[in-house]
């Protein structure tokens, strides 16, 4: 049982180097007995140097074996350890399926990081802005709303201070609310003082690097005073290896996932994801319209003025309809200059209105760039309804794709 003022005690190092220092006192206390045994039996100076030298052998011998036994014992321990993360790290990698958000999966880690380490009750991850700043994205033990308050220079944290600017390592704060009252920066100090912060008395915080690239820290506390030793670090140490790779493998998924579902230049759904859509509306007879829109001047722009002020044409064609769909919408980005939007529980002539009295108005009179100052966005429509034109989706897509091209073919020939 450990008490509040021992913690775990010393650490390895110490204990080994008190045992040292014990078993010499007592072999040199042998050897006095010895010495005196000797000279008061008399026995022949030859015999006196082996027995010495037998005493000697034997006191190491049980020495070596003591010192092994405990190394083997921590080298035990440390393993049992290492394979209890690992399995905890596994299971985080399992459960990725049910995660949705960066911040649900620091809440699993952080959790998982205080169950695994001994002693730890309490614990944070802070991930480091563009600015250096760091922000509070996960707690055990603690408010997360007060301490997101919190925007805290790298300069005024633990790890920070502690490796003296160099964060490369995990380390141990035993004066934890020492090291508060010194790094506290003013504009912190007040929203501090809310939380209950001044329960810690030990703090590992440990660094987390993705590609070598500073990513945030992850600090573990503990109410008990010098509660954690080396041995900590090093498991804290491979605790955030670990977790770093499950932060990479799920930040893939979700770049694989996003790709699988958006246009990468203008972050709308891509065609796929949009088939997917229409299918399940259509499938649970949901009542929408669809307009298939064709951008009438895109081609002219790439060609006299070059691809990055067609995307520039593109994206303000993007913003302008976004601006007067709702969230239930569906806008999709079908290829090149065509495009997609399901205005959800509307019918014909209510899109017609929209597009008519609010985008076509909002168009005309917005610069789309500086260099396009006499060149504004015009665009083709067609329109048709689920389920008065069709109960098919795709009949409705072609459906809308002819009345477009129609409505564009008029466009062009009046402005030959």
């Amino acid at each position: 049982m450990i008490n509040n003022n021992g913690g775990r005690g010393m650490n390895d190092f110490v204990r080994k180097k008190w045992m040292l220092v014990i078993f010499l006192f007592i072999m040199i206390f042998m050897l006095e007995i010895m010495e005196v045994v000797v000279r008061t039996l008399n026995i022949p100076e030859m015999l006196s140097v082996i027995s010495l030298s037998l005493l000697f052998c034997s006191i190491m011998g049980i020495l070596i074996v003591i010192i092994a036994k405990n190394t083997t014992n921590n080298l035990e321990q440390e393993l049992k350890e290492q394979v209890k993360i690992r399995s905890s790290i596994l299971n985080l990698a399992q459960d990725m399926t049910m995660i949705h958000s960066n911040t649900e999966l620091h809440d699993l880690i952080l959790k998982t990081a205080v169950e695994v380490l001994p002693h730890a009750t309490m614990g944070s991850i802070m991930i480091l802005d563009c600015h250096n700043i760091l922000e509070f994205t996960s707690v055990v033990g603690f408010e997360l709303e007060q301490l997101q308050a919190i925007r805290l220079p790298i300069e005024e944290s633990y790890l920070y201070n502690k490796t003296k600017g160099k964060v490369n390592k995990a380390v141990i704060i035993n004066n934890a609310q020492v090291v508060n009252q010194e790094i506290s920066g003013s504009a912190n100090e007040e929203i501090i003082k809310t939380t209950n912060t001044d329960l810690i008395n030990t703090t590992i915080s440990s660094p987390l690097y993705i590609d070598n690239k500073l990513y945030g820290m992850m600090n573990i506390d503990s109410e008990v005073v010098n509660a954690f030793s080396e041995s900590d670090v090093d498991l804290m140490n491979f605790f955030a290896l670990e977790a770093i790779k499950v932060i990479k493998l799920y930040d893939t998924i979700e770049e694989n996932n996003r790709l699988s579902k958006f246009d990468p230049l203008t972050n709308l759904y891509n065609r796929r994801y949009l088939h997917h859509r229409l299918e399940k509306l259509t499938k649970e007879s949901m009542i929408f319209s669809l307009v298939s829109i064709d951008i009438n001047n895109l081609k002219e722009v790439n060609d006299e003025f070059g691809h990055d002020l067609g995307d520039a044409l593109l994206l303000a064609f993007v913003t302008g309809i976004s601006s007067v769909i709702t969230k239930k919408d569906l806008f999709s980005r079908y290829g090149g200059d065509e495009f997609i939007v399901v205005f959800y529980e509307k019918t014909e002539a209510e899109v017609i209105d929209i597009i008519e009295e609010t985008v076509i108005p909002t168009f005309n009179n917005k610069i789309i760039h500086e260099k396009l100052k006499d060149i504004r966005v015009s665009f083709s429509y067609g329109i048709t309804s689920y389920p008065e034109d069709s109960q098919n989706y795709e009949k409705l897509m072609i459906k809308a794709d002819q009345l477009m091209y129609a409505n564009k073919r008029a466009f062009h020939m009046k402005n030959i």
